[in-house]
């Protein structure tokens, strides 16, 4: 009897175990789904999508609007999107698109290991570029270079080395912040700016102990430089 006692409990769990639902086969409950949208997938098997259902911070499925309707429950919301687009979220830290652009356009300075490397870069460009026209170059820091020039204020060249190999094209470098700019001689020349001129407001003209502007302007001291420069694109002949 004893023995009958035992399996019989052990029957019944197994006889109830057969009857239960397999976990992976229920469908899981969306607490979203979007309907009716036009769904970018970026999927090539499955390009565009009716619906999505989402569950928490995951993307339980995608598909057309009757086969995401089996993740529907009692508290699903529902948004109905009336053929609007979905697109996957991008992800992206800090960036300025045009920018970024723009900067494949001129000299390319991020991985210069020094100011004399920046120097001889835009000397080199100037050698094939017409008298007057700028030269710009972007993606410098101060911070990589790994020999640093005997001159510094602020931990920052100036502009001397520059204006001696260009004293035919204003050069305007572009600081990898996007926060300031390095310019020479005949760009301050250009644009009125010396160690005398007063800066816009927010804006900074770094100068020597005696006064003088290195060539480093700051914030919205840049401005001018960048002004002068659209300008002359601008004017140039297409």
């Amino acid at each position: 009897m004893k023995s009958i006692r035992v399996l019989l409990p052990l029957t019944l769990a197994l006889l109830a175990s057969c009857n239960r639902p397999d976990p992976q086969a229920v469908d899981p409950v969306a607490d979203l789904l979007l309907i009716n949208a036009d769904v970018v997938t970026v999927d090539p098997s499955l390009p565009h999508a009716e619906a999505v259902a989402i569950k928490g911070d995951v993307i339980l499925a995608v598909g057309t609007n009757a086969a995401m309707s089996k993740h529907r429950g009692d508290d699903t919301d529902v948004i109905d999107l009336q053929g609007k687009m979905v697109i996957p979220g991008f992800i992206e830290g800090h960036g300025h698109y045009t920018s970024f652009g723009g900067s494949l356009l001129i000299l390319d300075f991020r991985y210069a290991k020094s100011f004399a490397d920046i120097v001889a870069m835009v000397a080199e460009a100037a050698a094939k570029t017409p008298a007057g026209e700028w030269i710009v170059g972007r993606g410098w820091h101060q911070d990589k270079w790994q020999t640093k020039e005997s001159v510094l204020v602020e931990g920052l060249p100036v502009h001397d080395s520059l204006s001696e190999a260009t004293p035919d094209h204003p050069v305007m470098l572009i600081h990898t912040s996007g926060h300031a700019v390095f310019v020479n001689q005949r760009a301050m020349t250009l644009v009125e700016v010396d160690g005398n001129t007063t800066p816009p407001p927010g804006g900074e003209i770094v100068r020597d102990a005696n006064g003088r502007a290195t060539g480093m302007m700051r914030e919205a001291a840049q401005d001018i430089f960048r002004i002068a420069y659209s300008g002359h694109q601008g004017r140039r002949p297409a």
